[in-house]
Parts: structure tokens; sequence; C-alpha cells
């Protein structure tokens, strides 16, 4: 009998780590509430080519997005910003990237995924 269960485009997978300096960014970079930082994030983007890597540092409370950080290979995040949530499908499921993200829409997973 074939599996009917969607599958789920794969990932980049990259880990970057989150200094003590770049987790008090994440939580100045805006007055909305949220989680606090991760230590650890991992890249949300479709596999690509470029050693840039986009990952969730902080979950916010409110409808407003993420703090995304940008990190690269065996380099911490180096840089955070605020960014609302792709507003197009993947697939079946709701984009779990920020809006105007590069490559293809994924579809969002667990909190338990992204943390670290």
């Amino acid at each position: 009998m074939p599996d009917s269960t969607p599958t789920t485009p794969p990932r980049c997978e990259a880990t970057g780590n989150v200094t003590p300096p770049v987790a008090e960014m994440a939580l100045r970079v805006t007055r909305s509430p949220g989680a606090p930082p991760h230590t650890t994030v991992r890249c949300a983007l479709a596999p690509h080519l470029t050693y840039e890597h986009e990952g969730v540092v902080r979950e916010l409370a409110d409808p407003s997005g993420h703090v995304w950080g940008t990190f690269g290979a065996g380099v911490p995040v180096w840089r955070v910003r605020v960014a609302r949530p792709c507003p197009e499908p993947a697939g079946h499921l709701p984009c779990g990237l920020y809006e105007g993200h590069r490559g293809p829409c994924v579809p969002a997973r667990s909190r338990e995924a992204d943390a670290g």
C-alpha cells in the first residue's frame, strides 16, 4: 500500500551559535514580547548554494513574525532582524519562512525542531 503522507521538502539544516551579544540584540531589536533567544539555530531555508544561512533566533508572541538571524558555516549569528511571516503556501501548509525570503517556500516546522 503506498504511503499517502505528504513529503516534507529537504532543508539546509546547517546550525549556528547565538553569542550572548547577539542574544541581547535579538531581545532589543523589537518591543514585541516573546520567548528568550535560542542558543543555537538551524537554517530554515531549502538547500541552497550560498554560504549565508537563515534561522529563527527568537519566537515572538504576536503575529509580527520572528527575529531571524544570519550565520555562516562555522560562523556564529552575526545579524538579526524582525521579519513578518511569508504569506505564500508551502504545499498544503503555510510557509515557515519570512516574507521575501530567497528560494522556495518550505512548510513551518515545530518549535522543538528549531530550538537549541
